[in-house]
């Protein structure tokens, strides 16, 4: 039974460490995967046509982006930044490679932290592969190099800290110095990421009898931490605008409190432990617990959600791991563990597949961006609602989800006033002939695909149809919120994209209708205008 249950883990890594390398290869350059392909300018120059050349094609200008980064855009010291930098150079394979090669180390780190063993039981594996997909917002811009450099990256590098300082107490003089030096190395990769590591590892100082060592590792972890703030990493984070609007609070705390969803469970498994007077568990839980609780906090101050929890996401997750391998004292039968690698395998599978579909169509948009002379390029894609909702939006287009982000970065780096990628029956058509979307709006389009002739301030009333490829969890979000889970309007504020001229010469804006992450599968069958300016 051992054995079966040692090549069952070997399986379950090996079968993550495909996946993972697959999907990454198959994802295509995406959102701030631009960016950072270019030589960095200085931040009086940023975000000006031509700011961002040439693209980087040797090391020496790989450090010459790096070095400008400190400069760009409030500053940014994030050595996980330079980082994926560096990797630019090799081009985007071997960089997706050695992303799945992360991701499989995050997977296994997660299962050994929590077991504290080198040999994570076959449940606890199968709990972090549950995890690793479920917990964490990989539908938040997850698919560019850039994103995995900034999250999965640093979540490696917090594991093996954590399992250094767990060590720390009866190491020598040579590894308690190296682990105070790699503790500075990770307080610079990401502030989000020092900010909680800072809290778990006080709570192993005081654990520990208050040893002079792990004090050290606190001391290198702030230093790092002083470097970021020093050089503008936290003003960066932060953002003016969710530092001076209360609406940005008060619209992300739900969207904090559903999404942190773990680490509640990870309570209610601390409070079930503290009425048992489970001392052990208690103990093994504190850091972890209270990391996550900074994390939370961080996220409520900022007023953001999805990749800010990722941090105190990674803590629950251990918490959660954990409690699965203590709490089960039955091994798997064979039978449900080979039916579980299975369904594993085969959901690893479709992520890839769905992938593949998405990223070449996304490549094949863009390998023409340039060629058309008016910067417009129809082309047909699969849209997000296709994907099945159990991929919970890992794979997502991104010609539907950033929102004119994306469209902006190329407009910088091909210096054109407007490039944008519109749907193959508007070719040639003029604006009145583009299909009208029902209601007062005047708009025009294929959804989610919507112009109008107007660029003023508009809120508008969108109706969305009835839920075809909705996720549950989705359907009972929306139906506790808006009671009824079929369709129905609400209102939103546009975001206005490219300007652009359809076959009449005729300018018409392209209007970005964010319909929120619970409804972002549903077609809009109505747009209505509620007021404008």
């Amino acid at each position: 039974m051992r054995r079966f249950e040692g090549l069952s883990v070997v399986f379950l890594l090996v079968a993550t460490l495909a996946g993972a390398v697959l999907w990454c290869l198959e994802c295509p350059y995406a959102y701030d995967d631009w960016i950072y392909s270019h030589v960095l300018c200085p931040r009086e120059c940023a975000w000006q046509a031509g700011a961002f050349e040439p693209a980087i094609s040797n090391w020496a200008q790989a450090w010459e982006s790096i070095t400008g980064r400190y400069g760009f855009v409030g500053g940014d010291a994030r050595l996980s930044n330079a980082a994926h930098i560096l990797w630019v150079p090799a081009g985007h394979g071997p960089e997706a490679v050695f992303c799945g090669f992360m991701m499989a180390a995050m997977l296994y780190l997660m299962a050994a932290v929590a077991g504290s063993s080198a040999k994570p039981r076959l449940l606890a594996v199968l709990a972090a592969c549950a995890l690793f997909w479920t917990a964490f917002p990989w539908s938040n811009r997850m698919m560019a190099m850039v994103y995995q450099a900034n999250y999965v990256w640093p979540s490696v590098l917090v594991l093996c800290l954590m399992i250094v300082v767990r060590r720390l107490p009866g190491a020598g003089r040579k590894e308690a110095v190296l682990t105070v030096l790699f503790a500075f190395v990770v307080g610079m990769f990401h502030e989000g990421f020092t900010a909680v590591m800072l809290a778990y590892v006080l709570v192993r100082w005081v654990q520990s009898g208050y040893d002079r060592r792990i004090m050290c590792v606190e001391l290198a972890l702030f230093a790092g931490f002083v470097v970021l703030a020093v050089f503008g990493a936290l003003g960066r984070a932060s953002g003016d605008e969710a530092l001076s609007s209360g609406s940005t609070h008060l619209r992300e705390l739900p969207r904090i409190v559903l999404q942190y969803w773990p680490y509640w469970l990870a309570c209610l498994l601390s409070l079930s432990a503290y009425l048992r007077k489970d001392r052990h568990s208690l103990d093994r839980w504190a850091a972890p617990m209270l990391a996550g609780l900074v994390c939370l906090c961080m996220a409520v101050v900022l007023g953001r959600s999805d990749r800010t929890l990722w941090p105190g996401l990674l803590m629950a997750a251990i918490v959660l791991i954990d409690a699965v391998g203590r709490y089960s004292s039955r091994r798997l039968r064979p039978a449900v563990a080979v039916a579980a690698m299975a369904l594993y395998c085969f959901w690893l599978f479709g992520l890839v597949k769905w992938q593949r579909v998405l990223g070449r169509e996304e490549n094949a948009a863009f390998s023409v961006v340039g060629k058309s002379g008016s910067g417009l390029v129809f082309d047909d894609y699969t849209p997000d609602k296709d994907v099945p909702w159990w991929y919970m939006g890992i794979v997502r287009h991104p010609l539907e989800s950033d929102f004119g982000v994306r469209a902006a970065i190329m407009n910088l780096l091909k210096n054109r006033e407007h490039i944008l990628v519109l749907p193959p029956a508007l070719e040639g058509k003029r604006f009145s002939e583009w299909p009208l979307i029902p209601g007062t709006a005047g708009a025009r389009g294929i959804w989610p695909m919507i112009a109008m002739n107007d660029s003023c301030w508009t809120q508008l009333s969108v109706a969305f149809s009835s839920p075809v490829n909705d996720a549950p969890v989705d359907l009972l979000l929306v139906r506790a919120k808006y009671g009824k889970s079929g369709g129905f309007q609400i209102e939103r504020d546009v975001v206005w994209g490219a300007v652009f001229s359809p076959a009449d010469s005729c300018d018409v804006y392209r209007a970005y209708i964010v319909p929120g992450e619970m409804l972002w599968r549903r077609d809009v069958s109505r747009i209505d205008t509620v007021a404008s300016d």
